[in-house]
């Protein structure tokens, strides 16, 4: 049994069914690699790791670091994958939308609502929320949009 509230949480990630939408399984992706992003920060790692600086002969934080610049670098890649297969469905949407004012005023209205959802999330951000609450609501962003 899991002792602490976060523990509970990783249990029942653990337990729950794997996500069957390849854009779901993304996003968990992203919030997974933010998470493990996070504890790789020195500040964040369990104080015992922060007082033995070796463990052998072999320098922890050396190597902590270079894993950090890897998952950073997987992260960026893979938002980099989500926001060009974004563009590319709605450029092929927009191509058999008349080439008139109505396709311009598309355009401009998911241009506002990106603008809103990403003020949206930087207020939650800067309110000091965690990563999980974040990805909660960029989930739920994401099922708005393709109810639209």
């Amino acid at each position: 049994m899991a002792s602490t509230e976060d523990e509970s949480v990783l249990v029942d990630e653990v337990d729950a069914q794997p996500p069957h939408k390849i854009d779901e399984n993304m996003w968990k992706n992203r919030e997974h690699l933010e998470e493990i992003i996070f504890l790789l920060d020195r500040p964040h790692w369990p104080n015992t790791l922060q007082q033995q600086s070796k463990l052998g002969d072999v320098e922890l934080a050396p190597i902590f670091e270079e894993m950090k610049v890897k998952f950073e670098n997987t992260l960026k890649l893979l938002e980099y994958f989500q926001s060009k297969n974004a563009d590319n469905v709605f450029n092929t949407v927009m191509s058999y939308m008349p080439q008139d004012f109505r396709g311009t005023l598309i355009r401009q209205q998911r241009e506002r609502s990106e603008r809103t959802k990403q003020a949206e999330i930087d207020a939650l951000v800067k309110s000091g929320v965690s990563i999980r609450d974040r990805y909660a609501l960029l989930w739920k962003q994401q099922m708005e949009r393709w109810l639209v």
